[in-house]
């Protein structure tokens, strides 16, 4: 039988090693936890020049807390010192992630060396795009009337276009943006006033002309309208005369009628005519004869060219 005796002493050495050891350990991580955290996020050098749908002032990363529990309890109390930063100094439009950084709090320094702090991600994922400045065009929203026979003849305002700022993607879909609406009724007189431009995005900026200036132009109701081009027939009780004209296309060369508004600018210049009178010639050949345009209800002449024409005449039977 063999003797092992000799192997005594070394196994009681290294089992009282083994004890001695997980009992250190024990007792080591008796005293140390683990706590959850909240610790706010700050951005650094953010791109003015870009734009990223984030809200960077409110964000904050879960982490925990380890270490002794004195310290991890030391930590919690100074939470407010505790920060991670974000630098984004370099930052380029398209997805990307941002490494966090615990900022160094002189106050909490040698506290940071005790515990072991680690963020739920180690990472930020952040999309920029660039912010570009566009022009656009203004229209304006105002519905405007005028008291019964005066009318609006014009509707000026300005300025016609207006700068705005904002991310590229959005920018893009904005081609123009309207005045809020206002409603003019029963205007006698000129209106002036200003009225504010219309919501843009909140991503987007209006960099110059908040509100648009415009001028409404109210007429009295009467006008002027030149008809050019009036055709030239006889009267209708020269239908009986033995004679006819030779010429086929005679016309005037304008008729400026002056009248309400409502009537001048339904006047149907292809149906419009002026008359020439032949019942008191009864014998062919050229004569210098007066024309008389026509006359429209509500309204009067006010000039016509030429005041008469030279017409050849011919007998029915020629």
């Amino acid at each position: 039988m063999k003797d092992y005796s000799r192997f005594t002493p070394w196994i009681a050495r290294i089992t009282s090693i083994i004890i001695a050891s997980l009992l250190w350990y024990y007792v080591f991580n008796l005293d140390r936890i683990t706590e959850r955290i909240i610790i706010p996020i700050e951005f650094q050098n953010k791109p003015k020049d870009k734009f990223a749908d984030y809200n960077f002032s409110n964000e904050v990363m879960l982490s925990e807390v380890s270490g002794k529990k004195e310290f991890v309890k030391n930590a919690i109390n100074n939470q407010r010192h505790l920060k991670f930063m974000v630098d984004l100094k370099n930052a380029k439009s398209g997805p990307h992630e941002y490494k966090l950084h615990l900022a160094v709090d002189p106050t909490i320094n040698k506290l940071l060396s005790k515990i072991r702090i680690s963020p739920e991600k180690d990472v930020i994922h952040i999309t920029f795009q660039k912010i570009i400045q566009k022009m656009i065009d203004v229209s304006l929203n105002i519905k405007a009337t005028a008291i019964p026979d005066f009318m609006i003849i014009k509707t000026e305002f300005e300025p016609k276009q207006v700068l705005i700022q904002g991310p590229e993607s959005i920018l893009n879909n904005i081609h123009s943006i309207t005045t809020e609406f206002k409603s003019l009724n029963n205007l006698k007189n000129d209106n002036k006033g200003s009225v504010q431009l219309a919501k843009l995005p909140n991503e987007v900026k209006l960099l110059n002309h908040k509100n648009i200036n415009y001028k409404i132009i109210v007429d009295r109701g009467i006008g002027e309208v030149i008809i050019t081009d009036v055709v030239v027939v006889q009267k209708k009780e020269n239908f009986s005369s033995p004679l006819v004209l030779v010429e086929k296309n005679l016309k005037l060369e304008y008729i400026k009628y002056k009248g309400p508004y409502r009537v001048i600018n339904k006047i149907d210049s292809s149906k419009l005519r002026a008359y020439i009178n032949l019942i008191d010639i009864s014998k062919p050949g050229t004569y210098e004869v007066q024309v008389t345009p026509q006359e429209i209800q509500d309204t009067t002449v006010v000039d016509f060219a030429p005041k008469s024409l030279k017409v050849k005449l011919k007998r029915i039977e020629e």
